[in-house]
């Protein structure tokens, strides 16, 4: 990111460049709508230095109010008296106001029956189409699973779900979540919950484990200096926490949890926004037999309360009893859609993991013998 003395401008939906001006902030979004904030119109006038508990205002180039930016910046760039943390905090605030202006003042409907709409859509990563005409559609509160080999694209497809990446424009591509073709990615985590094997970034090892929940509100790694916890936020991350079976580890790091414990500590995380959706990643991968089980025991209960549930793996035992429909993924592609039995049989997963192999249930599971 570009930071220029005099003059700002931040441009796309999620990402830009930002400077900072002492009059005045200028927005230019996607939709290429110029948002102006002015200092001598009680405007927002800088992103850096001190903060202040002044409300300000936050306008179009036209005049016209777009929402109010409470707490931000009232100081002069690079003053002395700035600290680092103030600084960031109040710059990342600034994107988060961009992108959130941009995502909520979009005309597409959000309201309909459908989590996730992908008709034709294609993936580029590192210069490599990694996803290839997918076609897919998920409704809302629907719990399903998507299996497939390493390297099949399903994380990619995760990406692309979560409004990480964003598809190859293509006639007739059209990927729509929630109803909407774009989002602010802390707008869109209000109601889709997101937990992979990894941890947020390195400085989640260090954090206690109610901080780590916590920070679900912000989509941080750590709590940082400069954001303010609310108690309704804190009685979130209590019910997260009892919900997932996590209160006795609020005052431990989360690097000396165990693999479980931490992967517990990270779904109540992902729960804090009380999500329609909760997509996991992988779930079972690191844990031992009994954090496996567990674990599962432990989603069926947000499946049976009601939460939407997508799981990507390539674990048979992962997929739930409550999971009634199986997408199958091969080479950046939907090989097969349908329903579980139909499609958890030993000769589909034989050609799609390139095996020969049985399939055996019980209790509800479904497990490969090779």
């Amino acid at each position: 990111t570009l930071f220029r003395r005099r003059h700002a401008r931040l441009a796309g939906s999620a990402v830009g460049i930002a400077g900072i001006d002492q009059h005045c902030v200028q927005l230019s979004l996607a939709a290429q709508e110029m948002v102006l904030a002015d200092d001598e119109r009680r405007g927002l006038h800088t992103i850096a230095g001190e903060q202040c508990r002044r409300r300000r205002l936050l306008w179009r180039h036209n005049g016209s109010q777009v929402r109010t930016a409470a707490d931000l910046d009232a100081g002069a760039y690079r003053t002395p008296k700035k600290s680092l943390w103030k600084w960031l905090g109040d710059v990342h605030e600034a994107l988060t106001l961009a992108r959130v202006i941009h995502a909520t003042e979009s005309s597409t409907d959000d309201t309909g029956e459908w989590f996730a709409e992908l008709r034709n859509v294609s993936l580029a990563r590192g210069g490599l189409v990694v996803l290839h005409g997918i076609t897919l559609a998920l409704r809302r509160g629907e719990h399903a699973a998507i299996l497939g080999p390493n390297g099949c694209g399903k994380s990619s497809l995760i990406k692309l779900l979560t409004c990480e990446c964003y598809p190859i424009a293509s006639a007739g591509s059209t990927p729509r979540i929630f109803g909407r073709e774009r989002w602010a990615v802390e707008e869109l985590r209000k109601r889709l919950g997101v937990v992979t094997a990894e941890l947020p970034g390195p400085s989640t090892a260090q954090t206690m484990g109610r901080d780590a929940v916590l920070c679900g509100f912000f989509a941080s790694a750590t709590l940082w200096p400069p954001l303010v916890i609310e108690p309704e936020m804190l009685q979130r991350a209590e019910e997260a926490m009892a919900l997932m079976e996590v209160t006795h580890l609020a005052q431990k790091r989360v690097g000396e949890m165990s693999a479980g414990e931490a992967r517990r500590i990270l779904i109540a995380r992902a729960l804090v926004h009380r999500p329609e959706m909760l997509l996991l990643d992988e779930p079972s991968n690191g844990l031992d037999l009994r954090a496996q089980r567990d674990l599962r025991e432990t989603l069926r209960r947000l499946t049976q309360q009601g939460t939407g549930l997508l799981l990507i793996t390539h674990h048979l035992p992962d997929v739930l009893p409550e999971i009634d429909r199986v997408i199958l993924m091969r080479e950046g592609r939907i090989a097969d859609d349908g329903r579980k039995r139909e499609m958890l049989t030993g000769e589909r997963l034989g050609g799609l993991f390139g095996r020969s192999l049985e399939v055996v249930e019980r209790d509800g599971y479904f497990h490969a013998l090779i």
